[in-house]
């Protein structure tokens, strides 16, 4: 299951933590230095998400992150399995916390500097299965979001694209275990 929690913090002082971990903002010190570099390639989304698998450890939060795997329909971002350790006491919390600390701002700031940009093999792939399913599309579409252009489109749409979508990348990409979309 692939989440990615997106709070809105404020501009509230921070206390720092022993362990690098600040409270008030939600941003650890980690993912602020990677912030503070002000150009974010995928290297700094790697070291975040690493973080974020880190902290979900530590944090006792009973999840573990595993089976990073780019997500060819976006591009750009991870797909990974979010698993329960066995007989661990599960806290969402902690798990929501550790996507805010060291990752939530890396990854906004990494999309908005490289736009997301479906693979090129995937979307020809789904240009035929929309002409196959008689599903409209214009052909100069590059993200997942741009097959919905108005932003509300019908269910029986939606659910067309996203089966022709999932069918074309799980025949491109059989070793990809989890599947985002994202706008």
């Amino acid at each position: 299951m692939l989440g990615l929690a997106l709070v809105l913090t404020g501009c509230t002082p921070t206390a720092e933590h022993a362990d690098g971990r600040t409270t008030e903002s939600g941003i650890s010190t980690a993912q602020q230095a990677l912030l503070d570099r002000n150009a974010i390639g995928f290297d700094e989304y790697k070291e975040a998400w690493s973080n974020y698998a880190q902290c979900l450890v530590t944090s006792d939060s009973g999840y573990r992150a595993t089976n990073p795997t780019l997500d060819p329909i976006s591009g750009r971002r991870y797909n990974w399995d979010l698993d329960v350790i066995p007989g661990a006491q599960f806290d969402n919390d902690a798990m929501q916390n550790c996507e805010v600390s060291e990752l939530v701002h890396v990854d906004s700031e990494y999309v908005r500097q490289n736009p997301q940009r479906m693979d090129p093999a995937l979307l020809n792939r789904v240009f035929a299965g929309l002409e196959r399913a008689g599903v409209s599309y214009t052909g100069t579409e590059t993200t997942y979001g741009d097959f919905f252009p108005n932003g509300n489109e019908d269910a029986a749409r939606t659910a067309a694209v996203d089966a022709v979508l999932l069918d074309a990348a799980r025949a491109l990409y059989p070793e990809v275990t989890t599947w985002g979309y994202g706008y």
